[in-house]
């Protein structure tokens, strides 16, 4: 929402929620996201746009499945429905099999910051401040071109943003964010 502009300069906030499950497994993750915050851009030539960014970035992950009350299994789900991650946890929280420790203890690390095991199967929640610049290019007047660079410089990873819970990440959330790409209006 614009609140104020004076040309060549516009001020305004914004607000997003989002969230996702798993529909294709029954892993029982799923995401939640609440971003909020304010916008100052800067207009020049009447096609290029400059916005700086700053937004409180909220999160509520499930990267697990709960466990059954006496901790030997997951909750409503078979073992074999958890991510691998999930199932070496659990075989570490009650000694059996033999879960690569390496990357059990890097799951623990990311979810509590310490040694809980049993914390991996709770949702993981937290809170970062974000910061982010982007740049916009008219092309016609019904095509934008654009690159946004953001990035959390004082905030902690999120696990679900790291190859540990999700394998088609980056070994370590880079906390840091390119996109580029064009849009159409219609």
């Amino acid at each position: 929402m614009r609140l104020v502009e004076a040309e060549p300069f516009a001020a305004g906030v914004f607000a997003s929620i989002g969230g996702g499950s798993s529909f294709y497994d029954d892993s029982q993750r799923n995401t939640f996201a609440l971003d909020a915050g304010g916008a100052v851009s800067l207009f020049a030539l009447n096609r290029v746009t400059v916005t700086g960014r700053m937004w409180l970035n909220f999160w509520s992950d499930r990267l697990c499945p709960g466990l059954n009350s006496d901790q030997t299994g997951f909750r409503d789900v078979q073992r074999s429905d958890g991510i691998s991650i999930c199932r070496d946890v659990l075989d570490d929280l009650n000694n059996t099999g033999t879960p690569d420790q390496a990357r059990v203890g890097r799951a623990v690390d990311l979810v509590d910051g310490g040694t809980d095991l049993s914390e991996v199967f709770e949702r993981d929640n937290g809170a970062r401040l974000m910061m982010g610049l982007t740049i916009e290019i008219a092309i016609q007047q019904k095509i934008n071109a654009f690159l946004i660079f953001e990035g959390s410089p004082f905030g902690a990873e999120r696990a679900a943003f790291t190859d540990v819970f999700n394998t088609t990440m980056l070994e370590d959330d880079p906390e840091t964010y390119i996109q580029l790409g064009a849009t159409y209006k219609f």
